[in-house]
């Protein structure tokens, strides 16, 4: 995914104040990517937008950090970000635990303007960067259905207008919203807590969920950050935060691009409900994150190289974000968890014999019987292949299980 990430502009600048392409922490390449994508996100609130017809796109995204436990230094990255975009004043940064009430409070937003002579107080854009290190605290299974997990769904769609009495004591406004969010939560908490109406009630498609096993390179020392680059860091970004206006294709090419591109996403949408409910808004996140990438370099119009970039990106993403949702979805039963414990191990080793996964699996009361049950699940799903190997030695076949995951669909052509 490295490959696609940006080298100049202020993307490519903040990438080599966190030592990313030369793996200077433990941080993931994609969770330093993905943060200073959310600082940006943040900055512009609601001065710059993409006319998508019926609606304007503006670059307010909800992202989150997924690793295990322990690992991923999620907070790590958000703090990195977080320490660079408190520079910015005009951001309002949200960071505590919150209820529903809390958030919309911390939302509103009121200031001097001057009408017919005098200096009245009024609405302002309700705007801010939701910090969340630790989704967990943040969102309960029990709360889906308490008004957190609709409100935030609502406020996602960046609404001009938007009011509840039932959420605060009275009627309170909100006016132009665009909320950001930089959460981290570890794989683990995640799978176990979302439930799957959380997918068709669109929720989970509104966010980006980056998924990462965490560093493979151990980095005893970290090198430390350039205090000269992040103070160049700050200056570039509050130029960033004063673009105004419409984002537009780069020209009549870039449209064409974006056609084919959205008509081959269009039919190839997946029959899972999971991922159909992103993929139907995945060409949102795609011009978000291509709008951004435009920005990042001080332009206003996206071109292809920008879209392809963002389209590699999100394709690579998805492979490990596709699984987190099976894995959510298979902790609703007994047997889709075991699948998903099978299916884990497999991808760890990257292939495995029979009688290795079945001592591994035996502890969960897995039988022989019903891991060939389970394997012929996960070979259907055309995520796992069967492969025999000959043992002379022993006399008898060896039954190799080998991962070959979901193929995604890349679209990685490149106009000369």
């Amino acid at each position: 995914m490295v490959k696609w990430f940006p080298q100049t502009g202020w993307i490519g600048k903040y990438l080599k104040y966190t030592h990313t392409f030369e793996r200077g922490s433990e941080i993931p390449p994609v969770f330093n990517f993905f943060t200073s994508v959310g600082v940006i996100s943040a900055v512009l609130q609601r001065n710059v937008y993409f006319q998508r017809d019926l609606y304007k796109l503006y670059p307010a995204m909800l992202i989150a950090l997924i690793a295990p436990t322990g690992r991923g230094k999620k907070t790590t990255a958000i703090n990195i970000g977080l320490d660079i975009v408190k520079e910015i004043k005009s951001v309002r940064i949200i960071s505590e635990q919150i209820t529903p009430e809390a958030l919309v409070m911390a939302l509103v937003r009121k200031g001097p303007v001057l009408r017919a002579g005098k200096i009245v107080e009024e609405d302002r854009d309700a705007t801010g960067l939701l910090v969340l290190p630790e989704l967990s605290v943040f969102l309960e299974k029990r709360d889906y259905r308490s008004g957190l997990v609709p409100l935030i769904t609502r406020l996602a769609d960046s609404p001009e207008y938007w009011s509840s009495e039932t959420i605060c004591r009275g009627e309170v406004a909100l006016k132009n919203v665009a909320l950001s969010m930089l959460a981290g939560s570890a794989s683990s908490w995640l799978s176990g807590s979302i439930p799957l109406e959380a997918f068709t009630g669109g929720f989970m498609a509104r966010f980006l969920f980056i998924v990462s096993d965490g560093s493979t390179i151990p980095v005893a020392f970290p090198k430390p950050l350039d205090t000269k680059l992040r103070d160049s860091l700050v200056r570039d970004l509050s130029h960033i935060a004063k673009f105004q206006g419409e984002v537009n294709f780069a020209g009549e090419d870039e449209k064409a691009y974006f056609q084919e591109w959205y008509d081959n996403q269009y039919v190839s949408r997946s029959f899972d409900e999971k991922e159909a409910a992103y993929q139907e808004r995945k060409h949102d996140h795609m011009l978000r994150l291509a709008m951004i990438l435009a920005i990042s370099d001080r332009r206003m119009e996206v071109t292809i190289p920008d879209m392809e970039n963002a389209i590699n990106i999100l394709d690579e993403n998805e492979r490990k974000m596709f699984e987190l949702f099976g894995e959510i979805e298979g902790k609703q039963t007994p047997v889709g968890e075991n699948v998903q414990v099978a299916l884990r191990f497999i991808r760890k080793r990257g292939q495995v014999g029979r009688s290795e996964l079945l001592k591994n699996m035996f502890p969960r009361g897995i039988s022989a019987g019903m891991l060939t049950e389970l394997i012929d699940t996960l070979i259907e799903a055309k995520l796992v292949k069967t492969r025999i190997v000959k043992n002379k030695e022993k006399g008898r076949d060896i039954v190799i299980y080998k991962y070959i995951g979901p193929k995604t669909k890349t679209n990685r052509r490149r106009k000369e």
